[in-house]
């Protein structure tokens, strides 16, 4: 792959959306698979233009070391929000932390996995040499092109909408409470 550089998809953090840009901007790059759960395919190879979950302590070094690494990080508060509008939307299977209620949820996600979010987004981060927020999608996927040295068109970056963004119908009550929850457990 001519642009030698690995986008490691964080869950929840926009990759979908980058994913889409990088494919609208025609840029060529690496996909890595890892099965995430149970039902999930997955395999070890780079493959050519796509992108999936792995933490990149799950790449052999050696093949780091050859690429340009990236990933994506998002606030704990959102990214447990995102986490609950999803499963309201798609059903909690065997899900510990099924609630009715955002704060009912939140309470329960950091009872049962204290400092999960944080843990989850290092896992995805460590090594990287690059790591954009969210909450500045576009700007830092801008980025971490350049960093990388990847030539693109910009407009086909900053032109796209949102992609598998939850309804804005689907709104989430948090009470102070339970952001300061979150907060000191993250």
């Amino acid at each position: 792959i001519s642009n030698k550089a690995i986008f490691f998809h964080t869950p929840k953090t926009g990759g979908s959306w980058i994913r889409e840009a990088i494919n609208q901007a025609k840029i060529p790059h690496a996909e890595v698979m890892f099965p995430l759960y149970d039902s999930h395919e997955g395999s070890m190879k780079i493959q050519y233009n796509d992108i999936a979950h792995l933490p990149p302590r799950l790449l052999e070094e050696e093949i780091r070391k050859d690429y340009f690494t990236f990933a994506f990080i998002r606030h704990p508060v959102d990214w447990l929000k995102s986490i609950f509008k999803h499963s309201k939307r798609h059903g909690w299977g065997s899900s510990p932390v099924k609630a009715e209620t955002f704060n009912e949820f939140a309470q329960a996600y950091v009872t049962n996995f204290p400092k999960l979010v944080s843990r989850s987004m290092e896992l995805y981060t460590h090594g990287c040499q690059f790591i954009g927020r969210q909450e500045n999608l576009v700007e830092d996927l801008l980025e971490a092109l350049d960093k990388a040295g990847i030539e693109y068109e910009r407009k086909e970056i900053t032109s796209l909408d949102k992609v598998n963004a939850s309804p804005t119908t689907q709104t989430v009550y948090m009470s102070k409470e339970t952001r300061r929850i979150i907060e000191d457990s993250e």
